[in-house]
C-alpha cells in the first residue's frame, strides 16, 4: 500500500511538472579541452556558469538563468578523444 502511494505521488509530481515545464531544447558541441569546452558553453549561451560539479572529466552547473550545463571527457574510436559540451534552452 505504501509502495502504490509513493509510485502515484512520484507520477503526479512528473505530470505537474511536465506540464507547467514547457519544452526544453538541448544545445551540444564538440571542444578540444575542457576549457575550450567551457568557454564555448559561456559564449554560446551568453550567461555565465555557476560550476557545481568540478572533475578532471566532468564539469557540470547551472548558467546565470537556471538552465543546466555540461562538459564532458568523451572518447570513441570513430572520434577519438573530444569534449561533449551542451546546455538547455526553455523554449
Amino acid at each position: 500500500m505504501k509502495t502504490r502511494f509513493k509510485c502515484y505521488v512520484v507520477f503526479g509530481l512528473v505530470a505537474l511538472f511536465t506540464a507547467c515545464g514547457g519544452s526544453t531544447s538541448t544545445m551540444v558541441g564538440e571542444y578540444s579541452s575542457m576549457s575550450k569546452c567551457l568557454a564555448g558553453m559561456k559564449s554560446s549561451s551568453g550567461e555565465n556558469l555557476k560550476i557545481i560539479t568540478d572533475k578532471p572529466n566532468k564539469v557540470s552547473g547551472k548558467l546565470s538563468n537556471g538552465e543546466f550545463f555540461s562538459c564532458k571527457f568523451k572518447s570513441t574510436g570513430t572520434k577519438g578523444q573530444y569534449y561533449e559540451g551542451y546546455y538547455t534552452v526553455k523554449e
